[in-house]
């Protein structure tokens, strides 16, 4: 019988198995297996512990990992966006104005003027 809670530890699981699955599209029901519960008490729980739903925790990590990757600056966004996770460019270029309310590639700018000056 699965347990009934998500502890700090499982919750630190979750986040690991994200990180290292965001190139992939990642589902309820493997978050739930790792997290050892019902894709219900996973969510319930998930959101209890952290304050966000999986799928926008999911999306949260995933615009994180691309604003880092566009200040190295090294890959084209559309590609960047594939490793992130992202469908393509538009999926991207949405979700990240809806977090940070901008563009990816105007951020990507922005990063790269604030390099040059420090």
């Amino acid at each position: 019988m699965p347990k009934l809670s998500l502890s700090r530890r499982g919750t630190s699981r979750i986040a690991d198995y994200i990180e290292a699955h965001l190139h992939e599209s990642i589902t309820l029901d493997q978050l739930a297996g790792v997290a050892d519960l019902s894709v219900v008490q996973f969510i319930r729980q998930f959101k209890r512990a952290t304050g966000l739903t999986p799928h926008q925790y999911v999306m949260r990590a995933r615009v994180n990992r691309a604003r880092h990757l566009l200040v190295e600056g090294k890959e084209s966004i559309a590609i960047l966006a594939l490793h992130c996770g992202f469908s393509s460019q538009e999926h991207l270029t949405r979700i990240f104005g809806m977090f940070l309310g901008t563009t990816p590639a105007a951020y990507r700018r922005a990063a790269g003027r604030s390099l040059i000056s420090d």
